[in-house]
């Protein structure tokens, strides 16, 4: 049963390190963010480039639909966390 959903676990332990990485660096908490975003973005190439049975649970909706989510949540979180040092050091 965990064999075929390998990729859904990788994909998790990458966010489990963004995780560690946010709790354990408090005031670089953005590169956990990054990491986490990261993460988003290796489901997305992974369901692009795998088939429908070696995707597993990282297989919701069709493949475009599923990859498209999945670029488009990493890359909003990358941004975020690239564009949020410079908010908060113009405010200051």
């Amino acid at each position: 049963m965990l064999r075929g959903e390998l990729m859904l676990v990788v994909v998790l332990a990458v966010v489990a390190v963004g995780f560690v990485i946010l709790l354990v660096e408090g005031s670089h908490w953005l590169r956990g963010v990054v990491v986490m975003g990261s993460a988003f973005v290796l489901a997305g190439v992974l369901r692009l480039v795998l088939s429908e049975r070696r995707a597993g649970s990282l297989a919701v909706r069709g493949r475009l639909f599923d990859v498209i989510c999945y670029f488009v949540l990493g890359v909003l979180i990358i941004t975020f966390a690239v564009l949020a040092p410079a908010h908060y050091s113009a405010r200051v």
